[in-house]
């Protein structure tokens, strides 16, 4: 049957030795051989994707010597145009839960709303400068309560 398919590899983790990375690789071949587990990894992958780009865009404005409106506007150009793994913030096609807040799901980012606060260290900020289109997570149960 078909995989998983598509987007960045969980069954490897770059520098992993030891017990965590015989650990990791046991759990990920546990979730795929489940129908529930194999959706699990694909949302894992995604969002492993997301956070990529969100730390690329990031260390791209951390590092630019531009004054801050003109990084802005380059920010909002970026999502705007997407360019590069940027795109996949523009617009995502299946909401995509937020790996802190998998109530949350991301449709996309809305260029016009972002911005980038005044902090060197931070300059997407802790609680970001982006703007995301968000919705509620559909629950997988139907348990109620």
């Amino acid at each position: 049957g078909g995989g998983a398919g598509g987007g960045p590899e969980l069954g490897a983790l770059p520098g992993a030795g030891g017990m965590f990375g015989r650990v990791h690789g046991a759990f990920v071949r546990s979730l795929a051989a489940t129908e529930g587990g194999a959706r699990t990894l694909t949302v894992l992958a995604r969002q492993v994707a997301f956070v990529a780009a969100l730390s690329s865009l990031a260390r791209a404005v951390r590092s630019s010597a531009e004054p801050r409106p003109r990084k802005i506007e380059r920010l909002r150009l970026r999502l705007a145009t997407e360019q590069g793994s940027l795109g996949a913030l523009l617009s995502i096609d299946d909401p995509l839960p937020l790996p802190l807040e998998p109530a949350v799901c991301a449709l996309g980012a809305a260029a016009e709303g972002s911005t980038i606060f005044k902090s060197a260290l931070s300059p997407l900020g802790k609680d970001s400068g982006l703007c995301f289109l968000v919705t509620q997570a559909e629950s997988a149960d139907a348990s109620g309560g």
